[in-house]
């Protein structure tokens, strides 16, 4: 069995089931005089992976999936094998005509402690919150900035007159004296005189930590020892120290002529203006001419001179020489229907002019 921390500080915190068995919260005894409460324990549901809350009664009702996922602290002790134990509240609500299951499960992350109670501790009940001065510990402010909200088990000591909380490895600081929690001196100095130390639940947020110790006129002074998880914590309860890096020093050299001049200071004056109105247009600007200027084309040959020079190819003194069609220049036509047109007018003016007559 697992024991939860009945309240922090004096204050509980509780989870109204969604999914109440009426049947059996309807037969409890007294509870038409008002809310009940009365030890619950939760047993782990493996067909929905919620819990039963059950009481000695029977069962009370269920937390669902959805609801256990908003207390992930659970999940480690159910699978360590563990059953939890805490208490619950049932009321009858006439003007909703429904009766409510309110089991105190308390903060999602300070419900399970993350370090192990100290092996043959006492534990003592909660129920009055005293901060710890840290200051006096020997916890640097990069350990406690890097302090997770978490419960921890801390140990209680006496040390001339101030009761000092501790962990294993560590002083957290002193919590306060015995002038001031005459009630808890007294507790520690019964423990010592029997050779029994004494924890206490402590919680963390913010970087700071607070011990929950009896309060003042309290009838009950112990709780139950809680036992080891077999599923270790995400993380340690106290951050490990970083060591800051050590400084280290350099030297450089400078030549004397790169900085012993002053540097510039007041207005800078301007000493000639440039107009862009007076540069030239990009139309204006002159090309030059290329260094090798490419020589103009030769007139083609008359037709004369060609048939000449044809006439003189051996083999080659048969070919006549006709008009050929031509359109806007000699051989080149500008379009395939001016070709047509031209082959068109060469038909027409090689044929015979006159009638046809008929025999």
């Amino acid at each position: 069995m697992y024991p939860l921390a009945k309240s922090y500080f004096g204050v509980t915190h509780v989870a109204v089931l969604e999914h109440v068995v009426h049947s059996v919260a309807l037969n409890l005894p007294l509870l038409h005089k008002g809310p009940l409460a009365l030890p619950v324990t939760l047993e782990p549901e493996a067909f929905s992976g919620g819990w039963r809350v059950r009481s000695e009664f029977g069962i009370l009702g269920y937390l669902d999936a959805t609801e256990t996922a908003e207390f992930p602290a659970l999940q480690r002790v159910r699978a360590s094998g563990f059953r939890v134990a805490t208490d619950a509240t049932v009321e009858l609500v006439p003007e909703e005509a429904t009766i409510d299951v309110a089991v105190n499960l308390g903060l999602a992350p300070w419900m399970v402690p993350v370090n192990e109670q100290p092996a043959g501790s006492v534990l003592l009940q909660g129920g009055l919150g005293l901060l710890i001065d840290t200051a006096t510990g020997q916890l640097n402010e990069s350990q406690l900035s890097r302090l997770n909200t978490q419960q921890i088990f801390v140990s209680l000591h006496l040390v001339e007159g101030d009761i000092v909380a501790a962990t294993p490895g560590f002083v957290l600081g002193r919590v306060c004296t015995t002038q001031q929690q005459p009630h808890l001196g007294a507790i520690l100095e019964r423990g010592a005189a029997q050779d029994a130390a004494i924890a206490a639940r402590a919680y963390c947020a913010d970087g700071r930590i607070a011990v929950d110790v009896p309060e003042v006129g309290a009838t009950e002074f112990f709780s139950p020892a809680v036992p080891a998880l077999r599923v270790p914590p995400e993380a340690p309860a106290i951050p490990p120290a970083v060591e800051p890096a050590a400084t280290q020093a350099w030297e450089t050299g400078l030549e004397a002529a790169d900085f012993h001049a002053g540097l510039p200071r007041g207005a800078k004056k301007i000493t000639r203006l440039v107009s862009l109105a007076a540069q030239p247009a990009p139309e204006a600007v002159v090309k030059p001419e290329p260094a090798d200027k490419p020589e103009p084309l030769s007139e083609p040959a008359p037709r004369s001179e060609l048939a000449s020079l044809v006439n003189h190819v051996p083999g080659q003194q048969a070919l006549a020489w006709r008009q050929l069609p031509v359109a806007a220049a000699p051989g080149r036509f500008s379009s395939e229907s001016a070709r047509v047109r031209a082959r068109r007018s060469e038909r027409a003016a090689s044929r015979q002019r006159g009638g046809h007559h008929r025999k």
